[in-house]
Formats: structure tokens, C-alpha cells, sequence
């Protein structure tokens, strides 16, 4: 009876905190720290599905979203890295059913957690003992909570027009990927991923609003977040900034590949037969994160790039270490702190 008393407890107590919370990456946290309140749990963590897993084996996108315990980087890193292979885990992202593991010291819950637009999370909840029915359905809850409140949350992130997320969801999210811990730790890891931000501008793309309307001109703004959709990766991040500028953010292991993708989307829109309005052009400016890089500058290094692309011709694509290199424009430091910061 105690046990069912504190399970029914957590769960209120899961309600109320889960609501107040104001972004998707606040509420995995909290969420996760409701989790460790549970009778005999030990550990909990979380991995985020990016992109579809096409076969058990192809955990690659799978990736440690979040943990609230004080563990050091490395060692979680480590940990969540092992948990990564663990075939249960793999079975719950196929199947998208609540998966157990036993073993003679403790048990492994792994539940799949709805998000909006068809996301996925797993939560990965370790018990010292049998997992007790009222913990299950205390965590099979707060997986119902979550998922109302993050949609929720997403509703306010996301571009009204376009269906990409928003400027504040990319605020947010740099704010997030970007934070001084997390930058550390990629830093010191030579062969991880390195997010790139890229800028997108429509080039002429007053043109379009002068000679055809404002309605030909959203529907321009339409069809370009759609090619976004179709072009880039499943897991790269897409926004709609404002007007007609867009982002991607992109987990990239060199500045190659970010030119590859980021050229092959540029030919894309070049070759695309918008309606009434006929072809079209972008221009993009880059920067990968790298270790001289402040965070809070990398916005404005980008837009660097940008601004030399539109410069300089447009319909090109621009990074900016490789225009500084060459001198072809100057490091300025940022004086005051980019807005999206």
C-alpha cells in the first residue's frame, strides 16, 4: 500500500512540474528527475531518435539526450555509449513497446516516449530490484504527461507558414548545443560530430513579393521549406529565422561534408520550377563549431559568410573559416552578446 501511495504521489507530482516547464529540453530533464524519485531506482538516462532505424543494428541514431544526475561528461558519455548497443534497447525503438531486462542483480526498464510529429524518445529507467507494477504504470504516466506537454511546448516553436520550427526554438536550441559543458567535451573528442550553423537567404526575394504578390511570395516561402524537408538529412535541424532567411543546423564531421550538403541543397532550389514564379536562388553562409570559437559568436560568423555570398554574386555557398583563411574577410570580435544567446 505504501508503494502505491508513493507511485500515485510521484504522478501528481509529475503533473504539476512537467506543465510549468517552458522548452522541450527543460521538460526531458525534468522528467528525468521524476524518474530517479521512483522506490529502487538506480539510474535513468534518455536517447533521442534522430532519423529512422531501418534495421536493430543501426543504433547510429541514437543519441544521449540527457541525464540529471552530477555523473562527469566522460564517464556518462561512456555509459550511455555502452547502453547505446544494448539489444533491448534496439528492440524498444523497432517496436515502439515497452521492453524489460533482467538480470541477477538488477532490471532495465526501456520505455518508448511519444513526442510531437512522430519523434521518439526512450527512456532507459535501471531498478535495483523487480520492477514493481505501481513504479510501471507511475512511468507509463508520466510518458502520457510528457508527450501533451511537449506537444504543447512545440506548438509555440514552430513557423505558422512553413512548418519549420521558429526563431525562438533556434535560440533555444543553440543555447542548448552550445553550452560551455557540452562544447568542452566535443572539443576533447576528436572524431565526434560538430554542429554547423548555416544561414539561408532567398536571393531577390522582393522581387518575387513586387512582380507577383505576397501570395505567390508565401508560396514560394512554402515550397523552399518543403524542399528543406525533402533535401536535408532527417536529424539536421531546420528553421524559418524570418522573412525569407532560414537555418539548418548541422552535425557535420568536417567542413567538406557541410559543403557537400549544404551544395546539394543550393542545386536543388537553382533547379526547382517554382509556380508562376519560375527559378529562384539562395545563398548560404556556414561556420562549423571549432576550438578557437566562442559559442555566442557563431551566428555572426555565419552571417559573415552570408553577407559575402550575397555580395559577391549569390546563389553560392560560403564558409567562414575558409574566407578568413584567405583573407578575404576579417575576424571582427562581437562586442555585445547575438541576440538568439
Amino acid at each position: 500500500m505504501t508503494q502505491q501511495h508513493n507511485d500515485n504521489c510521484l504522478s501528481c507530482e509529475s503533473m504539476l512540474h512537467l506543465i510549468a516547464q517552458q522548452t522541450s529540453h527543460h521538460l526531458q530533464i525534468e522528467a528525468l528527475k521524476l524518474l530517479e524519485k521512483l522506490p529502487a531506482v538506480l539510474k535513468v538516462s534518455a536517447f533521442e531518435v534522430r532519423g529512422k532505424i531501418k534495421n536493430p543494428d543501426d543504433l547510429t541514431a541514437l543519441v544521449a539526450y540527457a541525464e540529471p544526475d552530477n555523473s562527469e561528461p566522460d564517464d556518462a558519455s561512456h555509459a550511455l555509449a555502452q547502453m547505446a548497443q544494448h539489444t533491448t534497447l534496439a528492440a524498444c525503438v523497432k517496436s515502439q513497446q515497452l521492453q524489460r531486462f533482467f538480470n541477477d542483480s538488477h532490471s532495465l526498464c526501456f520505455v518508448p516516449v511519444k513526442r510531437h510529429k512522430m519523434h521518439l524518445d526512450v527512456w532507459v529507467v535501471e531498478f535495483a530490484d523487480v520492477i514493481h507494477e505501481g513504479s510501471l504504470q507511475s512511468i507509463m504516466l508520466l510518458a502520457e504527461v510528457y508527450y501533451h506537454c511537449d506537444i504543447h511546448i512545440t506548438s509555440h516553436h514552430h513557423d505558422p507558414l512553413t512548418g519549420l520550427e521558429n526563431r525562438r526554438a533556434l535560440s533555444e536550441r543553440l543555447s542548448h548545443i552550445l553550452q560551455p559543458k557540452d562544447t568542452k567535451r566535443r572539443r576533447e573528442e576528436d572524431q565526434s560530430v560538430m554542429p554547423s550553423v548555416c544561414l539561408l537567404d532567398i536571393d531577390f526575394f522582393k522581387r518575387v513579393n513586387d512582380n507577383f504578390g505576397h501570395l505567390y511570395g508565401d508560396e514560394v516561402l512554402l515550397l523552399f521549406a518543403g524542399l528543406m524537408k525533402k533535401t536535408f538529412r532527417e536529424y539536421d535541424y531546420l528553421y524559418r529565422y524570418g522573412g525569407e532567411e532560414f537555418v539548418a543546423l548541422l552535425d557535420t564531421h568536417s567542413e567538406s561534408e557541410t559543403m557537400f550538403v549544404l551544395e546539394r541543397f543550393r542545386q536543388a532550389v537553382e533547379n526547382y520550377e517554382f509556380p508562376q514564379v519560375g527559378h529562384i536562388t539562395v545563398s548560404i553562409g556556414f561556420v562549423q563549431l571549432h576550438s578557437t570559437a566562442l559559442p555566442s559568436s557563431l551566428f555572426d560568423q555565419a552571417d559573415q559568410a552570408l553577407y559575402y555570398a550575397k555580395e559577391n554574386g549569390r546563389n553560392q555557398v560560403r564558409s567562414y573559416q575558409k574566407l578568413l583563411a584567405s583573407g578575404l574577410i576579417k575576424d571582427e570580435k562581437v562586442k555585445v552578446e547575438s541576440e538568439l544567446f
